[in-house]
């Protein structure tokens, strides 16, 4: 019994000093966040489309969907961003419900939840829906809600009840 109990000792102190850690010394990176504005600055094609419920006034997203690559067509639709703040682009066949050329901006540089497209004097608003960092993120992914048009509902805001999603690959 002396044995076994000397035995987990031995292996209390094996297990305790095995789980300290030492300290990092040294940078850990270069320090500065990757570049939103590079991040988006690219060529983007479509490849997936889906579809949303708008559930409430704040903007609440229901059940989506993945809508038939109908919705992208034979020739996909096609974005290009510049860090000057100017986007263009070809619908292809595909359904695109935004505007396809103009001006763009984030809400905010640095942690971007919204991207503003300007087109013709009217201004749509695109959701980020997962991050665009240069060098990491493959994919530009965001919601548009169709705005109602002149047949909105008594006491309805400027946004609509139905969202289109569009993910987008880089080129």
């Amino acid at each position: 019994m002396k044995r076994l109990y000397i035995l987990f000792i031995v292996f209390g102190f094996a297990l305790a000093f095995s789980a300290c850690e030492s300290e990092l010394d040294g940078d850990l990176g270069p320090g500065d966040p990757f570049s939103k504005l590079e991040g988006i600055s690219d060529d983007w094609r479509l490849i997936q489309m889906g579809h949303a419920d708008i559930e409430d006034a704040s903007g609440n997203v229901g059940e989506s969907i993945t809508l038939p690559d109908v919705f992208i067509g034979g020739t996909p639709a096609t974005l290009n961003f510049t860090k000057e703040g100017t986007f263009s682009g070809s619908a292809g066949s595909s359904k695109i419900l935004f505007p396809i050329s103009g001006t763009w901006a984030f809400d905010d540089d640095d942690y971007p939840a919204k991207v503003f497209l300007t087109s013709g004097g009217e201004t749509v608003q695109l959701d980020l829906l997962a991050p665009i960092r240069e060098r990491v993120d493959n994919f530009l992914h965001f919601m548009y809600v169709r705005p109602y048009g002149d047949c909105s509902p008594n006491g309805a805001g400027a946004r609509g009840t139905v969202g289109y999603e569009y993910k987008f690959e880089r080129q």
